[in-house]
């Protein structure tokens, strides 16, 4: 999705900041975002997989995280018992 989707917009940056308007497929006249991938069984379905894989992403990030951090809270409990 990135690929084909979202990384043509990126040439549209410095458009997009000076001006604050829309570079998607608003800019020339095109249909709402959402309404175009859901008038497209495929781009719905690449769209589809590549939120899934985010979170997914994201989910192992947070489980990560959180087990870091419960690790340093083990630390801090042993290193205060010792006084």
């Amino acid at each position: 999705m990135a690929n084909h989707r979202l990384y043509p917009f990126w040439s549209h940056l410095t458009t997009a900041l000076r001006t604050g308007l829309p570079q998607n497929e608003t800019k020339d006249g095109g249909p709402y975002p959402f309404l175009a991938l859901y008038a497209d069984p495929a781009r719905l379905k690449e769209f589809l997989r590549a939120m899934t894989g985010e979170s997914i992403i994201d989910d192992d990030r947070c489980e990560n995280a959180f087990a870091l951090l419960m690790s340093l809270n083990m630390l801090v409990e042993t290193a205060d018992g010792l006084d």
